[in-house]
């Protein structure tokens, strides 16, 4: 037979295994018969818990938020005539996601209150205010928290240059799903000169690169002196270029086309983390035979 405490301490773990998993409904269903305070005095139920979970945890394309809740400490106390109990933890979040290296992002107490229904513990209320050390959630949560820390110096300017420099290896491999891991689905693109038309939307602009680069040789993108300025979800990054393509097939003997200019972007901040929405290469001198540039052949 499961002893009070091992049951109790149990609802804890299944707790954070559910959140861990991003089955945000399931965690909520523990609470089904709790009052759970969540700031102030506020007092939730399972729906408004559940709804408050859904506006601010971030979920990820696995379907989970890519954290870790570790709970320790439990400090259990039982009055068995009662058939109720108290328990006192503390918990740990960990984080790792594409743009934030793993990481403790938050560290507080757990406050529960616990009935005995029908032989069963569950819980009866949980004081969910005591978050005593806040480092980097913006990977975690979608509100900031007052006190939340960045990752390390920079790192925003860092995992900014890091999408940039994906778009270049996408480009020169011909990873043309990577770009999903470059831009957001509306994004925007001019090439060659800020007056020419815009290309709208990331399906159109990934085919628009296949028209080029599809058919082409060997590329490379070199990209240098990146300037990235960041405010809040938002970003701009200013970088020089310098691109080589040689021809292929019929095209090889074509002189290689270089062109040289700069790239300008401006991002936001995702679940996923940054992605460019608006893209400006602006040419400023060419070398060599355009026509090296084709789409793939049939």
């Amino acid at each position: 037979m499961t002893s009070p405490e091992t049951a109790i301490t149990n609802l804890l773990h299944r707790y954070a295994e559910l959140m861990d998993a991003g089955r945000l409904d399931a965690a909520a269903a523990l609470f089904r018969h709790a009052q759970v305070r969540s700031g102030g005095d506020r007092v939730l139920d399972e729906a408004g818990l559940l709804a408050q979970w859904r506006a601010m945890v971030r979920l990820y394309p696995d379907g989970t938020p890519r954290t870790k809740h570790v709970i320790t400490n439990p400090i259990v106390e039982i009055d068995e005539t009662a058939g109720r109990a108290t328990c006192r933890s503390y918990y740990t979040v960990l984080q790792a996601t594409p743009t934030l290296p793993l990481q403790v992002v938050a560290a507080g107490r757990y406050h529960d209150e616990l009935e005995r229904v029908d032989g069963t513990w569950r819980f009866a209320a949980r004081d969910y205010t005591m978050l005593d050390l806040v480092g980097d959630v913006s990977g975690h949560l979608a509100f900031p928290v007052p006190g939340a820390a960045t990752a390390f110096p920079g790192a925003d300017h860092a995992d900014v240059t890091a999408v940039v420099n994906r778009y270049a290896y996408a480009l020169d491999d011909r990873d043309w799903d990577r770009l999903d891991q470059v831009f957001t689905e509306h994004a925007v693109a001019r090439y060659g000169h800020p007056s020419r038309p815009v290309i709208e939307g990331r399906v159109a602009l990934v085919d628009s690169i296949k028209a080029m680069l599809g058919g082409c040789g060997h590329s490379q993108h070199l990209l240098a002196t990146h300037v990235v300025t960041v405010d809040g979800d938002t970003a701009e990054s200013t970088c020089k270029a310098r691109v080589y393509h040689h021809g292929a097939g019929e095209r090889a003997a074509l002189a290689p086309y270089e062109c040289f200019g700069v790239y300008r972007h401006q991002l936001r901040r995702t679940a996923a983390g940054w992605r460019i929405t608006d893209l400006l290469f602006h040419v400023q001198h060419t070398v060599g035979d355009i026509n090296v540039l084709q789409p793939a052949q049939a």
